[in-house]
């Protein structure tokens, strides 16, 4: 196992994501682990996260909405056409 790969605390992970440790970025982390199904856990009660993991899940997301704007744009287009 590669421990230097895991975010231990909301504080690391916000740092790591955000570039800063503030009340509302780790907020920020624990509403993401809830509503966005992030792949984070928990050891005892502390949140973690493999950085890499982290990486991956965001660009799918970023990939995701890419493509739902392509996809919107593109029927808004055809709608001005008719």
């Amino acid at each position: 196992m590669i421990t230097h790969d895991i975010l231990y605390g909301a504080a690391e992970i916000a740092l790591h994501l955000y570039g800063k440790n503030t009340q509302t970025t780790r907020q920020r982390i624990h509403r993401m682990a809830i509503a966005f199904c992030a792949p984070m856990f928990r050891v005892g009660s502390t949140l973690c996260a493999r950085r890499g993991k982290l990486d991956e899940f965001l660009n799918c997301l970023e990939t995701a909405e890419a493509n739902s704007d392509t996809t919107i744009s593109s029927a808004s287009g055809r709608e001005g056409a008719v």
